[in-house]
């Protein structure tokens, strides 16, 4: 399946499920991924350019990870103590700049391998969102995002 098609059948089924949802929330299809290689300044504005453009009937946001997800964790690696060994130094001032995700979080994590699936979640809930704004542009965006978001809901 190519990549259009890959993510208008995403969109289908997140716009479906939102509008399945017996939730008053204002339904927001939040696309997230990582960079890799791709600019994420030029990935994000393409993907969300073509994703209204198969769905405008659907409030759609992307936020695209800059490198990989991981390179939050990396910003925010003093509040994950429980999972990174963090004994050979700091973590990158720049951890977007410097290119640090996955690798980095491999070689210093405490289990017994790091898997996404698995590790993830519990990262994710433990890491200081501060941290990771304050040392992560693209974090920074997907705080701003939500920040929007709410604040186009709250009642006036």
């Amino acid at each position: 399946m190519g990549q259009s098609q890959e993510l208008e059948r995403a969109l289908g089924l997140a716009v479906l499920k939102l509008r399945e949802s017996a939730s008053q929330d204002p339904g927001l299809v939040l696309i997230m991924l990582d960079a890799d290689e791709d600019p994420a300044c030029v990935l994000g504005p393409d993907l969300l350019r073509r994703a209204r453009a198969y769905r405008s009937d659907a409030d759609i946001s992307c936020v695209v990870a800059a490198v990989e997800y991981e390179t939050w964790f990396v910003a925010a690696a003093p509040s994950l103590t429980k999972f990174l060994d963090l004994s050979g130094g700091p973590s990158p001032e720049s951890p977007e700049s410097s290119r640090s995700g996955k690798a980095w979080v491999q070689q210093r994590f405490k289990g017994v391998k790091y898997s996404p699936k698995i590790a993830q979640p519990s990262m994710t809930r433990q890491m200081d969102l501060r941290q990771a704004r304050q040392r992560s542009p693209s974090f920074d965006k997907l705080c701003r995002e939500l920040e929007k978001r709410m604040a186009e809901a709250a009642p006036a």
